[in-house]
């Protein structure tokens, strides 16, 4: 039995022989009764009457298919001979059974099998599908979601057929949206296949999947800002959810002062069917007789009551509410000066009621940025009989560390306090002032020379602090240097409102490069700083003068140094050459053998550039052959003085590299055949050869006889061989 393994395409051979010596030409067909599964090396075999003793070999070849069809068993067919010799004419040998091992199995690939992840703004994955092996009728395969309420697959089935079944077909999956905040979803997708081809009949497989969210829980009020007047009118604000619920949500909507405005509902309820209906909320003003200016009151919306968990509770945005008055009354405020300074420079301002209160009235004051200035006394006091009297207070100007220029600020007023309807809640004009500035913006760098760093990693530092406190955001000053011989610790440095006078450290940091350059000189560069500050935006520090350095030295490493094998039979063997630093220009190097009947090398110079004098290049040597028996034989690479522009290099003698020969002749003599010589007493001869194994370095002659000259004489008896 051969047995063929098809996925190697495997052979396995028989042989065949004749039993006895025939007459004439024995011919034997050889055929395989199944070519699909596999072939024989020969549509025949024949015999000789000199050859019929010789067994001749057939072989058998597994021949593959992409069938998932079993192991298949086939015979190998040894007809009937064909031959002059009426004995073996006709003669059926026996035939050859053979297996042909099946490499193929029914199957599905999916790619990816896992991590496919839709969403719900339509975002679809793709996977693909193929067969693992022919089918012998279509194979359609269904696919399906297991929630089409998060994906879907818009086509459903896929067909292979015995053409294209291996060719992969991308299969879609469509993530669905709701409007239900239900976070990401898992799901899965499910193969299955139908066909006639039993293999094939019904496979089935799984894939997980997940639908990503789009839904945000939330309650939308809008507007939340609403003015309304005593003089009568209403205003109305809207509320809508966010998301769907899943049960009802309920709102309460309370006005937080009654005696100024009022709502026409009390609660609001949204559904599932109603959820994003906006509701129209009423507020109708409530007029009073007091000179009270105008109020700020809360309309209160929620928290939400409801069974859905993600609604239960939530708070919603508040509306606020300012209701205008429509009552009269007035403070005059009058500045003799409108200028402070950062010196310390006042101003002062008199307050005076416009008409007589009925109870006493209390007026506070301040400055809309302490910064820069204070107010004293923060408040002034009106009584029913000083009510025309003027009374001052003293702006005083504040210092700062920022150089912000002259300050425009005001002095603001009120409202007035007071049980007189008519003053109580009243405001009167601000004041605008100006306080003028004594500060200077400055960047100050130290030391801005001097410093040294290392080509082995050697360190030195430098200070950054500003001269004035910056306003708005960062003040961000970027640094530069020439990267090939120093680096930064930051490439930039960042002051704010707090940290403006610490200064900050900034560490170079020595660059190794592998030239023998010496100490190089090179800068710390700040750029123009960028600042929301205009006093600072654009403002250009000193730069930083830095001295590198050098650790390089000249030399050529060549690896090993040997002693380096190489055969007669044409072995190899290798040395690397490499330069220990980056040269100025081209260096060449010649490269070689002392001994070149024993080896040669590969390059008769290696050349290294000034971008590629640290990539090591191998030289190879290869072992030459002679005839001759002389053992191993020790010989020299010779790696000769550089050649290069760089007068460092130039002149550079590498070390050479010893190396070995290996012999691979043997003195000695082959005679063939060395069995089997049959002469006969009619005159029949035999011959056999006689040759040297390898070249000698004189002549060299044999001499034949024979043990017996009764049976047999060799005529010729000297034979000589020469180099």
């Amino acid at each position: 039995i051969c047995t063929c393994d098809r996925d190697a395409h495997s052979s396995r051979s028989f042989t065949i022989v004749l039993d006895s010596e025939p007459t004439g030409t024995v011919s034997i067909p050889i055929t395989s009764d199944t070519t699909a599964e596999g072939v024989v090396s020969a549509s025949s075999v024949s015999f000789t009457v000199a050859t019929w003793s010789t067994v001749q070999t057939v072989t058998v070849t597994g021949v593959d298919d992409n069938i998932d069809d079993d192991n298949v068993n086939y015979n190998i067919v040894c007809g009937a001979a064909v031959s002059t010799d009426a004995a073996y004419n006709g003669f059926d040998p026996a035939d050859v059974t053979a297996v042909n091992i099946d490499d193929d199995t029914a199957g599905i690939t999916v790619s990816p099998t896992s991590g496919l992840q839709t969403a719900e703004d339509g975002t679809s994955a793709v996977f693909t599908l193929v067969l693992r092996s022919e089918p012998t009728a279509d194979v359609t395969f269904t696919v399906t979601s297991g929630d089409t309420t998060e994906g879907d697959v818009p086509t459903g089935t896929y067909t292979f057929t015995s053409t294209t079944w291996n060719v992969a077909q991308s299969v879609t999956v469509v993530g669905q949206d709701d409007n239900v905040v239900d976070g990401t979803v898992s799901y899965s997708i499910t193969l299955v296949s139908a066909s006639t081809d039993a293999k094939y009949a019904l496979i089935t497989s799984t894939l997980p999947a997940s639908n990503l969210d789009d839904d945000v829980a939330g309650i939308v009020v809008t507007p939340t800002n609403i003015v309304t007047t005593e003089m009568g009118g209403t205003q109305s604000f809207t509320i809508l959810l966010r998301s769907e619920p899943i049960s009802a949500v309920v709102l309460d909507v309370v006005s937080g002062d009654t005696t100024e405005g009022t709502v026409d509902r009390p609660q609001v309820t949204f559904t599932a069917m109603d959820w994003n209906v906006a509701q129209v909320i009423t507020v109708t003003a409530v007029d009073d007789l007091i000179a009270d200016g105008a109020v700020t009151y809360p309309i209160t919306i929620g928290p939400a009551t409801s069974t859905d968990a993600i609604y239960s509770n939530m708070p919603a945005p508040g509306v606020l509410v300012t209701n205008t008055d429509d009552d009269v009354a007035s403070i005059v405020v009058t500045a003799a000066s409108t200028v402070t300074s950062e010196a310390g420079q006042t101003a002062v301002i008199t307050f005076v009621l416009n008409s007589e209160c009925t109870s006493d009235v209390v007026v506070s004051v301040q400055s809309s940025n302490p910064a820069e200035a204070t107010v004293l006394p923060s408040t002034v006091t009106f009584t029913p009989a000083t009510w025309s009297t003027a009374v001052t207070v003293t702006v005083t100007g504040v210092d700062d560390f920022i150089d912000d220029g002259d300050v425009a600020y005001i002095v603001s007023v009120g409202p007035a306090v007071s049980s007189d309807t008519s003053y109580s809640g009243i405001v009167a004009a601000d004041v605008q002032l100006t306080n003028t500035d004594d500060d200077v913006a400055g960047v100050t760098v130290n030391p801005t020379m001097g410093l040294i760093t290392t080509e082995q990693g050697g360190q030195a530092s430098f200070t950054i602090v500003l001269d004035t406190q910056p306003v708005g955001g960062q003040v961000l000053i970027l640094m530069t240097t020439d990267s090939t011989e120093g680096t930064l610790s930051a490439d930039s440095v960042s002051f704010t409102f707090s940290n403006w006078a610490t200064p900050q450290v900034v560490t170079v940091r020595g660059v190794n490069d592998d030239v023998a350059d010496g100490p190089v000189v090179y800068q710390v560069v700040t750029a123009a700083a960028v600042a929301t500050d205009p006093n600072y935006n654009g403002f250009n520090a000193a730069d930083v003068s830095v001295t590198n350095t050098d650790d390089d030295v000249v030399g050529v490493t060549v690896s090993p140094a040997g002693p380096l094998t190489t055969t007669e039979a044409g072995a190899q063997a290798s040395f690397t050459i490499v330069l220990d630093s980056e040269p100025t220009g081209t260096v060449s190097i010649p490269i070689t053998s002392d001994t070149t009947a024993e080896g040669v090398v590969s390059a008769s110079s290696v050349s290294f550039t000034v971008a590629t004098w640290s990539t090591v290049q191998t030289v190879t040597v290869t072992g030459v052959d002679d005839n001759i028996d002389d053992d191993n034989v020790n010989y020299n690479i010779v790696c000769g003085a550089a050649v290069s522009t760089d007068a460092a290099y130039n002149g550079f003698d590498p070390a050479d590299v010893t190396a070995v020969n290996i012999d691979d002749d043997t003195a000695g003599i082959t005679v063939s055949p060395t069995s089997g010589l049959q002469t006969a007493e009619d005159g029949t001869s035999a011959v056999f050869t006689l040759v040297l194994r390898s070249e000698p370095t004189a002549d060299v002659t044999f001499t034949v006889t024979s043990g017996d000259t009764t049976e047999g004489d060799v005529p010729t008896g000297t034979y000589t061989f020469t180099s």
